[in-house]
């Protein structure tokens, strides 16, 4: 089983590989929204639930593997927001399936949706592969 996150505000990472969209949007800062799903200690994401449903690729994933967890977000990611929207940033770090850093900053609807995603992702941090 997973979690499924539908359609957060959108990603940013500090990753320079093309897998995980930049959030460089004019209008949206954020990027366009995408469809968040964590499974085991695989955070993957979508363009959209549809595109989930109908069995299309994740546009990119996280592994909760190794030095992995929640951090705060950084000064661009907070710089890139409103600051009405700041406190709905969540930064997650973990690894590419090469083992190289990865860190996704995702901005959602809620502090409800913040609270479940930071518990799932903490959940799995404690499950991870040592």
């Amino acid at each position: 089983g997973g979690i499924g996150i539908g359609g957060i505000g959108g990603i940013g990472d500090d990753d320079d590989d093309d897998d995980v969209a930049k959030a460089t949007s004019d209008a949206e800062p954020w990027g366009d929204p995408r469809y968040l799903v964590l499974h085991g200690r695989r955070l993957l994401w979508w363009h959209g639930e549809r595109d989930l449903d109908v069995g299309r690729s994740p546009g990119g994933q996280l592994l909760l593997q190794g030095h992995s967890g929640l951090t705060d977000p950084s000064p661009t990611d907070l710089a890139a927001c409103s600051t009405s929207a700041a406190h709905l940033l969540l930064a997650i770090f973990g690894q590419t399936t090469d083992g190289a850093p990865l860190r996704w900053t995702v901005m959602l609807h809620s502090k409800e949706d913040k609270a479940n995603l930071a518990a799932a992702v903490q959940a799995a941090v404690r499950t991870r592969l040592k």
